[in-house]
């Protein structure tokens, strides 16, 4: 029995010796740098430069440095300054045609008047006048909303109700 397993290791060490040995002598690595040693002989040998003692080195490389089109994509252009933020809208102006009136129906609608008519009207909240949303409403005052788009805000303005 210990003779059988001694010959079983012997023949696996034998043939793993055997694959190395092969794989030695028909690499597919061999061709590969015969290949690449045929293909360096080909390539001419020169002469290494030499550094000239009197070179006027600013007079070669004057003629590099003032080209734009190769140091303009190596440098970015300075960041440009950012634009100066717009005005807020004048609100009271945009008003200006409402008349806040006494009276109101319930708490979602009160009374006011246009510039542009005769008579008065009823606005609820949420409508919208000349972009300014009503928001809400008490009797001492009521409360409109402008939607910034510039800034992406929202603007608001409390206008006095005139009391009875």
């Amino acid at each position: 029995m210990d003779t059988r397993l001694y010959r079983a290791t012997a023949a696996v060490v034998l043939l793993i010796a055997m694959k190395i040995g092969w794989d030695l002598v028909f690499s597919p690595m061999n061709a590969i740098r015969a290949d690449l040693a045929r293909e360096l002989e080909r390539v001419p040998d020169r002469a290494p430069a030499t550094i000239r003692g009197d070179l006027d080195y600013a007079a070669v490389l004057n003629p590099i440095l003032d080209k734009p089109q190769l140091w303009g994509p190596l440098i970015p252009d300075a960041p440009a300054a950012p634009a100066p933020a717009p005005n807020a809208p004048d609100l009271r102006k945009m008003l200006e045609g409402l008349a806040m009136r006494p009276g109101q129906i319930g708490s979602d609608k009160m009374r006011v008047g246009l510039k542009d008519g005769p008579e008065d009207a009823w606005m609820a909240i949420g409508e919208a006048y000349n972009g300014c949303e009503l928001v809400s409403f008490t009797r001492e005052e009521a409360v409109f909303r402008y939607r910034w788009r510039e800034q992406n805000r929202d603007l608001t303005i409390r206008l006095p109700r005139p009391q009875r």
